[in-house]
């Protein structure tokens, strides 16, 4: 019986020293939340970039249109993959809440149109929100 303890305890040892604590968990949650926030402001900085180049005439991507066109998809699947991330994190929360208004302009910007100011406009009203959640994920 003496030695079944021992062997139970080594067991309880050996799976403490190996799980991942709760504190551990929870910052390996926040560091993903954390950069998926920043992957998807970055995603979406990019993106407004090249579309601003394009827009003064700095580059033209008459010939390579579908870089801009994988840039938003990109940019609107790491949107969509931080929102999941922060919404799984408790402390990133309020940052998944920043970002979740995102998907409202990132949505309309197929409908908007590549001529005139209304594509730019939309394009630029998920600035603030992408700020507020990169404020928010840094806490």
């Amino acid at each position: 019986m003496g030695r079944q303890r021992r062997q139970v305890s080594r067991a309880a040892r050996r799976t403490a020293l190996c799980a991942p604590s709760e504190s551990t968990r929870s910052a390996a949650t926040r560091t993903t939340t954390r950069t998926a926030v920043s992957a998807a402001a970055t995603a979406y900085a990019v993106n407004v970039a090249l579309g601003a180049a394009v827009l003064i005439g700095a580059v033209d991507t008459s010939r390579v249109r579908w870089i801009h066109h994988l840039l938003y998809i990109g940019t609107c699947f790491i949107t969509g993959t931080a929102i999941l991330a922060a919404a799984a994190d408790p402390r990133g929360r309020r940052a998944g809440a920043a970002l979740a208004p995102t998907i409202l302009p990132l949505a309309v910007i197929p409908f908007a149109g590549t001529t005139g100011r209304r594509h730019p406009l939309v394009a630029l009203a998920a600035a603030p929100f992408y700020v507020a959640a990169l404020l928010r994920v840094r806490r």
